[in-house]
């Protein structure tokens, strides 16, 4: 009888096999997107604040202050509308606009405002941001009539603000800053997004 070494009793088929089979059990782990050193960047406030913020200056100087105590320094305007006023255009085009990691795109111009967000909004300290922002707009960025609780100076049941869902991504198009729909009382509290410029 032939003696063959213990290679030999192998085929090409079974090594075939037996390689495949241990290629599909390892887990290969995707690097994270890359840091975008510099990149500008927004967030939708970790701190829910009713209508009255003061007017538009007041939002803005609320937005340093988010930022300022999560460490991020740079220059922010709140994204808002107000009788007379466009969010869109409070807006310098200095895009493209990051999550706080500078990792998560979310547009890449103020043209990308009127397309949709790329990914989801998150909070000054990068956590997830549930339920909606105030905003004051359409969906063309231009301010919603007078849906702008008293220009942000009123926190009463009888004002109203138009709102925005930071948890959109692109295939909800502008629902990131007009919801559809949806215009509460100024009683309630949400978010404000702030964009650095």
């Amino acid at each position: 009888m032939p003696r063959f070494k213990p290679l030999e009793r192998f085929s090409a088929l079974a090594v075939t096999t037996v390689f495949s089979i241990a290629l599909s059990s390892c887990v290969v782990a995707e690097d994270p997107p890359p840091v975008v050193t510099g990149a500008k960047r927004m967030f939708a406030s970790s701190t829910k604040v009713n209508g009255n913020i003061g007017g538009l200056s007041g939002a803005d100087a609320l937005c340093a202050t988010w930022a300022q105590a999560a460490d991020l320094g740079g220059s922010w305007k709140a994204f808002l509308s107000a009788t007379g006023v466009n969010a869109i255009s409070r807006i310098n085009d200095v895009g493209p606009w990051y999550n706080v990691n500078r990792q998560q795109k979310i547009f890449n111009n103020k043209t990308g405002f009127t397309v949709g967000a790329q990914n989801a909004i998150r909070t000054e300290y990068g956590t997830g941001a549930t339920g909606d922002a105030w905003t004051g707009t359409k969906a063309d960025g231009t301010a919603n009539g007078a849906n702008h609780c008293g220009n942000w100076t009123s926190g009463n049941t009888s004002a109203y603000g138009s709102i925005g869902s930071p948890g959109s991504s692109l295939s909800a198009g502008t629902a990131w800053m007009a919801e559809a729909g949806n215009i509460p009382s100024c009683t309630t509290t949400l978010r404000v997004y702030c964009i650095e410029q």
